[in-house]
């Protein structure tokens, strides 16, 4: 096999794997965004949801020092 077989061969396999990443990427978006519709069509505040989502994925350390640094943003802008 020549060399610009083997890279064909390669780019293939890279770009269908890319491709079946973006297929099911964008089932996952499509899925995300029928449950935000329905959430919001019971009344909730979607975009509130997704800062509660944001906020749920870090680390108690991470999420009081966002707190600690809003609290301060916002004195420091007379907010409070």
């Amino acid at each position: 096999m020549r060399g610009s077989e083997v890279h064909k061969d390669v780019c293939d396999t890279d770009s269908e794997g890319v491709e079946s990443q973006v297929d099911m990427n964008t089932v996952r978006v499509n899925s995300v965004d029928g449950i935000q519709m329905v959430t919001g069509g019971l009344g909730f505040d979607v975009k509130i949801l997704r800062k509660i989502i944001s906020l749920r994925k870090m680390e108690d350390q991470e999420r009081e020092e966002v707190d600690q640094l809003l609290e301060l943003y916002k004195a420091a802008l007379g907010m409070v």
